[in-house]
This record gives structure tokens, C-alpha cells and sequence, in this order.
């Protein structure tokens, strides 16, 4: 159901080794992603519906009243996420977009969006090779050009941030504080990762940027 404290906005929350994302998703419904570690879904359920509730609304209590009304596993999907690259995108009079051209971890929440921009793109670039009697890979090439920078881009960033979160390694974690503390006390650093996860940059980030934003440099 709806959680009228969001006000139409996301939220996403993390602490090393969890992973909590809420958005909503129309008028009457919210989604929400739960990162539970190593656990399976027959795991969850012998620990009981109410003590998942539990653990999600202790991360955020905003949560308890639409969470708390849900009262059996069929509203919850259960899935491994992965990060798929794929190259190329286009063939002769076929192009790939969307999940069949990139696929990375939902905390980014750039699924959809990636989506609808590769739709666009495509649609001129197919426009142009259908007037010029022209539907070679050659020609469908420039579709591929001009979006798969933006998927790799916050696919990587989507990979590295999410295995970043939820490592149990002691390294990993400390790093992952690192980041985070640094991102809260450096406004420019935090837009700059926001960028990233939004897709709203111009060139792909370098070395030395995603590595400031990851905690390893100053």
C-alpha cells in the first residue's frame, strides 16, 4: 500500500552489510527492496513472516503501518540480483534494449529509466536506417554508441556499490563506512555519486573519481 511519509520521493537506506530501497510505484502501492544476505527464501519463511516485518520496519519505521498489514509470503518476490553485460547490442535488423541489453541491482533504481531513454534513442536511429532502406548493424551501431556508455556506467557503479554494502568482510565494511562518512561531510562527492546512480552524467567518471567516491582516496 502507500506510505504517506515518503511524499512521493525514494528513499533508500544502508548500513554495512544491509540494504533497505522504498519507491513508490502509483497512487495506492509502494515497492521496496530488502537486501537479506546469504539467507534463501526457505530460510525467511522458517524465521516466520513477522519477524522479516520485524527487521524491515526496525530499519524503517516509516514502513509499519502498509508493511504490517501484509499477512503471508505471496506479495514477496524473492530473487538473486545480477549484473549482466552484453556486446553487442545491435545485428543486422535486430537491437537489443532495456533487460535484454543491461541488467544490474534494483537499488539503483534505473531499470525503467535506462529502458525508456534506450526506447527513444532507438526509435530515431531506426526512423533514420527504415528512410535510408538501410537496417545493417552498421547502421544501428550509432544506437549502441550513444547508450551503452550510460548502462555500463551505472551497472558497474550499481555492482560495486551493492557488493560494497553487503560484504562481511572487515576490509570492505570499513571502507564502505569510509565512504559513506566522507560522502555526508563532501556535498560535491555526494553529487558526484548521485550522478552516477541518476545517469545524469556527460562522461564516464575516472579512476582516481570512483575511487574517492568508494572511500580508497582522500
Amino acid at each position: 500500500g502507500p506510505v504517506s511519509e515518503l511524499k512521493d520521493r525514494a528513499r533508500q537506506y544502508q548500513a554495512p552489510g544491509k540494504m533497505l530501497g522504498i519507491m513508490p510505484a502509483g497512487p495506492g502501492a509502494t515497492y521496496i527492496f530488502y537486501c537479506v544476505g546469504t539467507r534463501s527464501f526457505e530460510d525467511l519463511k522458517r524465521e516466520g513472516l513477522g519477524r522479516f516485518k520485524d527487521e524491515v520496519t526496525q530499519a524503517a519505521p516509516e514502513l509499519a503501518e502498509a508493511f504490517g498489514m501484509m499477512e503471508a509470503w505471496t506479495r514477496i518476490a524473492y530473487f538473486t540480483p545480477s549484473f549482466i553485460k552484453v556486446d553487442p547490442w545491435v545485428g543486422n535488423g535486430v537491437a537489443l534494449l532495456g533487460d535484454s541489453a543491461h541488467t544490474f541491482h534494483p537499488h539503483v533504481g534505473q531499470g525503467v529509466n535506462l529502458s525508456l531513454q534506450d526506447a527513444l534513442t532507438l526509435a530515431d536511429v531506426i526512423a533514420e536506417a527504415l528512410s535510408a532502406g538501410d537496417t545493417s548493424a552498421k547502421r544501428l551501431s550509432r544506437y549502441q554508441s550513444s547508450r551503452k556508455m550510460f548502462a555500463d556506467v551505472i551497472g558497474q557503479h550499481a555492482h560495486y556499490t551493492s557488493t560494497y554494502a553487503l560484504s562481511n568482510n572487515w576490509l570492505i565494511k570499513r571502507l564502505n563506512r569510509r565512504a559513506l562518512s566522507k560522502m555526508q561531510k563532501n556535498p560535491k562527492l555526494m553529487k558526484k555519486a548521485l550522478e552516477i546512480t541518476a545517469g545524469v552524467f556527460t562522461k564516464k567518471p575516472g579512476l582516481i573519481e570512483q575511487a574517492r567516491i568508494g572511500g580508497i582516496l582522500p
